[in-house]
C-alpha cells in the first residue's frame, strides 16, 4: 500500500468516526456524506479513498460547494476546469454550476487532491 493511500484511508477514517479535540464541534459539510455513501467499506488498500471517489458526485450541496472551492483552488484540477467549464466561456456562479455537475467526471488526480484537501482541512 502506498504511503498516500495510507494518509488518505488514516484522514477518512478520522473523518468518519467524527472525533474533535475541541468542545466546539466546527461544521463538516463532507462527513456524513462520507459516512453514508462508505460506511459499509471494509478499510485497507485504498477502498474507502475508492469509495469517496465513487460517490462525489452523490454527496450534498454543502459538500459540493466546499469541493468546488478545493477544485478552484487546486492546480491538479486546473485541465479539467479549463477542458470542462472556463474553456466554454463560463464566468462566475456559471462555472460553480459546471463543475458541481462535472464532480463525477473529474480525472483521478483532481479527484485525489480534492480528497486530501478537504480531509486535511478537517
Amino acid at each position: 500500500m502506498s504511503r498516500m493511500s495510507i494518509l488518505l484511508l488514516g484522514a477518512a477514517l478520522l473523518c468518519v468516526a467524527g472525533t474533535t479535540a475541541t468542545a466546539q464541534p466546527r461544521p463538516r459539510p463532507c462527513a456524513l456524506d462520507i459516512k453514508a455513501h462508505c460506511t459499509d467499506v471494509q478499510p485497507g488498500e485504498g477502498r474507502i479513498a475508492a469509495c469517496i471517489k465513487e460517490h462525489v458526485g452523490d454527496f450534498s450541496p454543502a459538500c459540493k460547494a466546499r469541493l468546488i472551492g478545493v477544485i478552484t483552488s487546486t492546480r491538479e484540477c486546473a485541465a479539467d476546469v479549463k477542458e470542462q467549464c472556463t474553456g466554454k466561456g463560463l464566468t462566475g456562479k456559471q462555472v460553480a454550476d459546471c463543475l458541481r455537475e462535472i464532480l463525477p467526471n473529474l480525472g483521478n488526480l483532481c479527484k485525489t487532491a480534492i480528497l486530501a484537501a478537504v480531509l486535511r482541512s478537517r
